[in-house]
């Protein structure tokens, strides 16, 4: 065994992998280009009806200076709207007693293969099984599964700062995509 890891996930952890994942991450990106888009093309119909309706008039230029502000609003509290969402999400969750996460559990890194012991669980997979690897500075190493689902290992597993580094070094020979991103306060 080269590394093993006892994992002890708060609700904090699952929460930031949530909003790792929608706000910051490759598979949460095209969420919020396709509500911009929508709000795009919104816009573009609501100006092109408000020009067929009323012509290039005083009131069809102020309906389009509205738009475009509202546009821009929107535009900007597209982060936050999801950042949102995804809070009352996880509380909907939480209540009916259905966040997907172990709370506890053990990671043990081999050579060619890890080992994920839950409590009532035991899996053994090969490294190309991590479809992606980010590293969120300051929050947590999330191995992607597949798009939905990722192994959270929150830093607090790592004793320093140098065994943490080891690791990544040791997760970029075996996984085919790892990518760093800054500290996101998602």
């Amino acid at each position: 065994m080269l590394y093993s890891f006892d994992i002890h996930l708060q609700e904090e952890d699952y929460l930031k992998f949530n909003l790792f994942h929608n706000l910051v991450s490759p598979y949460g990106k095209p969420t919020i280009f396709l509500v911009r888009l929508l709000y795009s093309i919104l816009l573009f119909l609501f100006v092109f009806i408000s020009c067929s309706s009323d012509g290039l008039s005083t009131r069809f230029f102020s309906k389009v200076l509205f738009s475009l502000l509202l546009f821009a609003v929107l535009q900007l509290l597209v982060k936050p709207m999801l950042r949102h969402l995804t809070k009352k999400q996880l509380n909907q969750l939480k209540k009916a007693n259905k966040l997907k996460y172990s709370p506890d559990s053990r990671l043990e890194f081999y050579e060619d293969i890890y080992k994920s012991f839950e409590p009532n669980e035991k899996s053994e997979r090969t490294y190309a099984t991590i479809e992606r690897v980010a590293v969120a500075e300051g929050e947590a190493i999330y191995l992607y599964l597949n798009a939905f689902s990722a192994i959270i290992i929150p830093l607090d597993a790592f004793p320093t700062s140098k065994e943490k580094q080891e690791f990544i070094a040791f997760l970029k020979e075996r996984c085919q995509t790892l990518e760093t991103y800054p500290q996101t306060h998602a």
